[in-house]
């Protein structure tokens, strides 16, 4: 036992140790190569014989690129100009770090308006709400100006609440925090439902915690199994730490445009976009872009966005580029480019992962183009059916510069429109139709080019004769390159979001059917956010509906390329290429089927010669 409380103590005090030396180098110009740590090991006489080694201690010593200090402790000059390290984020140097994110000197832990102590550091997932008009982005980038984004708001608001101690504040990247979130949203882009998950310092008490050194199973919950104090009732315990946790974090955020809603505990696994299994967006698209439904172009969008329902490649419908073999890795793919040195984002960085999300990018009326443009003198093309807008041809053989990947494929569940025009209150002049897409994930500008899609099929007629509904379909097939056009995001919010179980069941593992919608906020919590919805985000996207940005989409709208007989052009190659697939289809069901037949036949005369010879004997 003695052997067991000392190991324990020297795990503590190396956490103390490595937490001090990071604080040192972020806040005082000392050279992180120059501090080392240095140790001695030793046995201590036990029944185990178990090693034991002696407390690292933080020493100063050379540095690895030479000698820069004498015996005395002057610094040599001859081993050049000293660095200035003032300028550093945890670990994040050079000048494209604005200043708005350096730590100041003078920083003090904040001491009022914290949470209950004794605290404990647990992995929670915290539920936010935000209005995204006046934020660039939910993602912490340091080249933008401190609070520009979601992210260094929530951050702040938790250190001054004492959720975050200063060695792990503004850290490379939110690392040390675990810091996860269950979306990433573009400029301008709001959401209701948005978890965060990280490992923060909350009191003891919350979520019905007891003494201050309980125990956590690997699962996150406590030793009992319920992770609650037996001697409080269900009714007692508030298991989204409202009152200790929510209220505190809520007085240091502008509650008018980011507010938090529940805190749940978590798994220490806990990654809250892996762990989100689906996504639900709206976007609330004025009546206008639609002619006001004057001649049944509310219909004929309705169908037009039922065709993108189901499990399709959507490589027209983002940055084709930026998904595919070798581009980035697990924990960030396909999201931007990042400097692998500083692994700061030198790209709007967007929708994660696999999970990804609408990420940032252009304005709303842009069209931008999803393929490099490289001179066709330089490189040689593929045979394909080219039409008069750029970048939109049928392949005729593959493009292996060009590749339709499999992290191009997403699935999409269902995607409606309001049956009636709709207004918000106050705002009687605006009306506007209701889009809800409910789906596993999104790519980069997937939701608003789906929706821009539909709209141009919408305003297809005999005298402003656009892009048919046929095309659609051609467009989800590998071989077709079409531009498609990008909707503004000012409207575009995520409401709710379904997660896996957090806790394992007695066999070991949660289902999938026992795990949807395992992340369950109350019913008051619900009319929270429903009152948000109405107070603080209606009024905001009513607003936008007078922006330009709509006017400057209908009329990209009215000139887009190509023409309707050159889509219609790619039509009929979509629908050969679909008889020979399904063609191809059929002959491997028979061949199956005959290769079944066979080795039915071939079993069943084994059986025959068995029964004989067993018979015969």
């Amino acid at each position: 036992r003695d052997a067991y409380m000392r190991t324990r103590a020297l795990h503590r005090l190396k956490k103390a140790i490595t937490d001090f030396r990071a604080t040192t180098c972020a806040r005082t110009a000392m050279r992180p190569s120059s501090l080392h740590l240095s140790c001695r090991s030793r046995t201590f006489s036990s029944s185990r014989r178990l090693p034991m080694r002696q407390p690292k201690r933080l020493v100063r010593t050379e540095s690895r690129g030479g000698r820069c200090r004498d015996s005395n402790g002057a610094r040599d000059e001859e081993a050049g100009p000293r660095k200035d390290w003032s300028e550093t984020i945890k670990g994040v140097t050079g000048d494209h770090v604005h200043a708005s994110h350096l730590i100041p000197e003078d920083m003090r832990v904040p001491t009022e308006n914290v949470f209950d102590s004794p605290r404990k550091k647990r992995p929670v997932a915290v539920v936010f709400a935000y209005v995204g008009n006046d934020f660039k982005g939910n993602t912490q980038n340091v080249l933008l100006p401190r609070g520009s984004t979601v992210d260094d708001v929530i951050e702040d608001a938790i250190f001054n609440a004492g959720g975050i101690l200063l060695p792990n504040y503004r850290s490379k990247g939110l690392q040390r925090l675990k810091w996860s979130r269950s979306s990433r949203t573009d400029k301008g882009v709001s959401s209701l439902f948005t978890v965060v998950g990280l490992r923060m310092e909350t009191p003891v008490r919350a979520h019905g915690g007891g003494s201050e050194n309980e125990s956590e199973t690997s699962d996150g919950s406590n030793g009992n199994g319920s992770g609650s104090n037996s001697s409080l009732s269900k009714e007692e315990i508030d298991a989204e730490a409202k009152e200790l946790i929510v209220e505190k974090i809520n007085q240091h955020l502008p509650t008018d445009a980011v507010k938090a809603f529940a805190c749940f505990k978590a798994t220490k696994s806990f990654d809250a976009r892996r762990a989100a299994i689906s996504r639900t967006y709206e976007y609330l698209l004025p009546l206008k872009c639609l002619r006001d439904n004057k001649s049944g172009e509310l219909e004929v969008f309705r169908e037009a966005l039922k065709t993108f329902e189901g499990a399709h490649p959507f490589h027209n419908y983002t940055k084709r580029g930026l998904y595919g073999a070798g581009k980035g890795n697990n924990s960030n793919r396909g999201r931007g480019k990042r400097n692998r040195k500083n692994d700061v984002i030198t790209e709007d960085d967007g929708l994660e992962e696999t999970s990804s999300e609408e990420g940032s990018g252009d304005e709303g009326a842009k069209v931008t183009t999803t393929t490099s443009v490289v001179s066709e003198e330089e490189k040689h093309l593929p045979k394909r059916i080219e039409t008069s807008g750029k970048h939109t041809y049928w392949l005729l053989e593959k493009d292996v510069e060009d590749l339709v990947h499999i992290m191009h494929y997403r699935r999409i569940h269902e995607f409606t429109c309001s049956k009636e025009p709709e207004i918000i209150d106050g705002f009687e002049s605006c009306p506007f139709v209701r889009v809800k897409v409910y789906g596993e994930s999104f790519m980069l500008h997937q939701i608003r080019k789906m929706i821009a899609t539909a709209v141009l099929v919408a305003l297809d007629s005999e005298e402003t004769p656009t892009m048919p509904l046929s095309f659609i379909k051609a467009s989800l097939c590998r071989p077709c390159r079409v531009v498609t056009p990008l909707a503004p995001p000012l409207t575009l919010f995520l409401t709710g979001a379904e997660f896996m179980s957090f806790r394992k069941t007695q066999h070991g593992t949660a289902s999938r059917e026992e795990a949807v919608r395992s992340l369950t906020i109350s019913d008051d919590t619900k009319n929270d956010i429903d009152r948000f919805r109405r107070e603080r985000l209606y009024p905001k996207l009513a607003e936008s509906f007078g922006s330009k940005e709509w006017d400057l989409f209908i009329e990209a709208l009215q000139k887009f390329e190509p023409t309707r007989e050159e889509y219609l052009t790619i039509v009929k190659q979509y629908e050969s290429y679909d008889e020979s697939r399904q063609a191809r289809a059929k002959e491997k069901a028979v061949a199956a089927g005959e290769q079944t037949a066979l080795k039915e036949k071939e079993k069943g005369k084994k059986t025959h010669n068995i029964v004989s010879s067993s018979s015969s004997s």
